[in-house]
């Protein structure tokens, strides 16, 4: 097998490498590396893993891993916990929650729609659209924490 002589995409070292693997690597887009260290440093670090977002609070640019960037299902990004707090307490206080529920175990029948649980301290309401800020009866829905969750998390949806 013919070696040839290539530098290191993590530390810059010249390292001799099979002409078999270097033509791979370039095919599919890898880069080389010298040693198990510089694999895990470039797979690691080299790629980019962060992104710059801005606190939907403050306004403040910090960065933030792609995969969470990707996970949040609401577009709001916070730079800590003090300003998503400050945030959700502006946005939705407990008066306003209380009053949603309050009117849907008001007007609507006082169990789960799934499976008829009906101790009221334990039932939760559910908005069917999944935003909060749309409080009309015909989104409100009675459910028992268990199924709530199933909506929640995609194991249940609205026919």
């Amino acid at each position: 097998m013919s070696k040839s002589e290539t530098i290191c995409d993590c530390c810059g070292k010249v390292f001799m490498r099979e002409n078999k693997h270097l033509r791979q690597n370039r095919r599919h887009g890898n880069k080389n590396y010298c040693s198990q260290l510089c694999v895990t440093t470039g797979l690691y670090h080299g790629h980019k893993t962060e992104k710059e977002v801005t606190c939907s609070y403050c306004g403040k640019i910090y960065l933030k891993y792609i995969y969470k960037i990707k996970q949040n299902k609401t577009g709001k990004h916070f730079c800590c916990s003090a300003c998503r707090g400050l945030y959700l307490s502006k946005q939705h206080d407990d008066r306003f929650i209380v009053r949603y529920r309050k009117k849907a175990l008001k007007i609507l029948p006082n169990h789960c729609s799934v499976c008829g649980y009906s101790v009221i301290d334990i039932l939760e309401v559910h908005h069917k659209d999944g935003d909060r800020d749309n409080s009309g009866l015909d989104n409100l829905d009675i459910l028992c924490p268990t199924h709530h969750k199933e909506y929640h998390h995609g194991i249940r949806q609205y026919i």
